[in-house]
């Protein structure tokens, strides 16, 4: 699951790269992603209480033990291990074991969050990141087996690879994939 995921983001990045113009917000590249990712994650299957779905699904919220929707705990895109998820049947499950959308999974899922810089300086840059680390790692904290990528284009190319290499060196369970611009 992770090796084909990670494909797809890389599939994207080569397009950001060569052309990223194609890429006017993030919402866009969210549409892109998602579309080449159904190409492997669109088979139905059958959840722990009987239903059926497909592993990929978009923009869901992951609340607290309060049921308290913690701010930017939003992921793009998220990718569930289909068997081992509970959809809406089962109440006895409680909220914090839950999204947004009342499901449940115990297995481990993927998630990516997207972002896409037009004008931030490089230093900006690197605030964005840390935050954006800090709202993943907020999940991982009560969803410890989510693996999460950090799908970072920058227009303004803030970043060199060395850079992101050693930022990912000292992550857990978090990669970023960062895309440049190629003008």
């Amino acid at each position: 699951m992770k090796e084909k995921v990670k494909n797809a983001l890389l599939n994207i990045k080569e397009k950001f790269e060569k052309n990223h113009h194609t890429f006017l917000g993030e919402e866009d590249v969210r549409c892109h992603l998602f579309s080449e990712l159904l190409q492997n994650f669109n088979t139905l299957e059958t959840t722990k209480d009987g239903k059926e779905t497909i592993p990929l699904h978009a923009q869901f919220s992951f609340f607290d033990e309060n049921r308290r929707l913690k701010e930017g705990e939003k992921p793009d895109i998220i990718i569930v291990d289909v068997p081992t998820t509970n959809l809406y049947s089962d109440e006895t499950i409680s909220y914090k074991d839950r999204a947004s959308k009342g499901f449940e999974f115990e297995k481990a899922p993927i998630a990516i969050e997207i972002k896409l810089n037009w004008r931030k300086k490089g230093k900006t840059v690197k605030n964005q990141i840390s935050k954006e680390i800090e709202k993943i790692r907020g999940i991982q904290e009560r969803n410890p087996e989510i693996f999460f990528y950090l799908l970072y284009f920058d227009k303004k190319n803030r970043l060199g690879d060395e850079e992101i290499r050693n930022i990912n060196q000292e992550l857990k369970n978090i990669e970023i994939i960062y895309g440049k611009s190629s003008n």
